[in-house]
């Protein structure tokens, strides 16, 4: 459960860093952030497909390796 909040917090800030830097959205930025921080809230914590299928599967392997 750890790697889950720690991949979690990774994705936020670079998805968040993302958005600051890119110079076309001016206007909207507090929007995608917010957009951002739903939808990645909504794959790590309530999606059991993201979870079972992508991600757990991807973190054993890296292990493994």
């Amino acid at each position: 459960m750890n790697s889950l909040y720690v991949m979690y917090g990774i994705a936020t800030v670079v998805f968040s860093l993302l958005i600051q830097v890119a110079p076309s959205i001016d206007g909207y930025r507090v929007f995608l952030i917010m957009l951002n921080y739903i939808f990645l809230t909504y794959l790590f914590f309530f999606s059991s497909w993201f979870r079972n299928r992508l991600f757990f599967p991807l973190l054993g392997r890296i292990r493994k390796d």
